[in-house]
């Protein structure tokens, strides 16, 4: 088992990277709800290219979104939890992502936008994994 995971890390590596890269620089200031969505739909995205369908839910359009996979009322379940807003207004001077070979920098990437990541592929190495198992 541990060698399929292997395989299937080595092979999402450089796509985990690069969806990262992409959501990091997407301003997801709080109270940016333009970017806030802009980032919804990257992850949304990335989620689609994994064959893991999420659904959008608003519980007002002047609310933030979340995002849901599965049916709303199952009984049992596996919850990923998280956000993808940042303390970063638009204005600031940390809103990129940044790689120089040892640490990788910008907003998210030490926390929730990277966690999300994470989260999206093992969600998808475990679809891989156990294709026969329904996953709510």
């Amino acid at each position: 088992m541990i060698k399929n995971i292997d395989k299937l890390l080595l092979k999402y590596n450089a796509q985990m990277y690069a969806d990262l890269e992409n959501i990091v620089n997407i301003n997801s200031f709080s109270s940016n709800l333009e970017g806030i969505n802009n980032a919804l739909e990257a992850i949304v995205d990335i989620a689609k290219k994994n064959d893991i369908d999420l659904t959008t839910v608003y519980s007002s359009k002047k609310t933030r979104p979340h995002l849901m996979y599965g049916a709303e009322k199952e009984k049992d379940y596996f919850a990923f939890i998280g956000h993808f807003d940042t303390v970063h207004s638009p204005s600031s001077d940390f809103n990129q992502y940044i790689d120089d070979g040892k640490t990788i920098k910008g907003p998210g990437t030490n926390d929730m936008k990277a966690g999300l990541i994470v989260a999206m592929y093992s969600f998808a190495i475990l679809k891989k994994l156990y294709p026969e198992r329904d996953l709510p």
